[in-house]
């Protein structure tokens, strides 16, 4: 009877880890639409494609940066702002 009744909780506890992974697979999965829909929100469909996108931003980023710091200092210059 002891063997019937560990064999049972151990089917329980096995149907319970069952039911947490199934718990925590539908939440992965919710969570992956949310990413692909904002994914697309950016015009992009796949992580590549978000990486080299990022990348493209990051380089346009750095070239308006050197712009407005070189803007900045022609001004200091022509007015002798310091």
């Amino acid at each position: 009877m002891a063997q019937q009744e560990d064999k049972t909780n151990k089917l329980l506890k096995m149907k319970e880890q069952i039911d947490q992974a199934k718990s925590k697979a539908d939440r992965l999965r919710g969570t992956l639409e949310q990413l692909e829909g904002q994914l697309k929100q950016h015009g992009v469909k796949t992580l590549a494609e978000a990486k080299k996108k990022l990348h493209e931003m990051d380089a346009e980023l750095s070239k308006s940066e050197k712009e407005l710091e070189q803007g900045v200092a022609e001004l200091e210059g022509a007015y002798a702002w310091q």
